[in-house]
């Protein structure tokens, strides 16, 4: 089976939300099926970076692991490195062009 390609965002974003909606009618609701796409599309990116120095920790690896865990909103990530370190290869992570159309924006965290 070969991998399908869009011409535009427009197309992917289409063709995505219309396989989630019918997806969805297996009974996980469409906007936490997006939700998980976007995770998934963040976290391919931070383990083309990172490789073995992150791990994935927390609600989500419980909600993917038990399919029935409590819904979660962030991603916890264990990364190895100087903060420094870290968010230069998270920002380089979040511009990877992986041909989903999608990048990430990373800023430091301000607490």
């Amino acid at each position: 089976m070969s991998a399908q390609t869009y011409t535009s965002p427009q197309a992917f974003k289409q063709a995505v939300e219309q396989r989630l909606k019918t997806a969805s009618s297996s009974g996980v609701d469409f906007g936490r099926r997006r939700q998980l796409l976007v995770f998934d599309r963040f976290l391919a990116r931070v383990m083309a970076v990172f490789a073995d120095a992150a791990l994935l920790k927390g609600g989500l690896v419980l909600e993917l692991r038990l399919e029935r865990a409590r819904v979660t909103k962030d991603i916890d990530l264990r990364l190895i490195g100087s903060p420094e370190r870290v968010l230069a290869d998270l920002r380089q992570a979040g511009r990877l062009d992986l041909k989903d159309f999608m990048t990430f924006e990373i800023s430091p965290d301000t607490e």
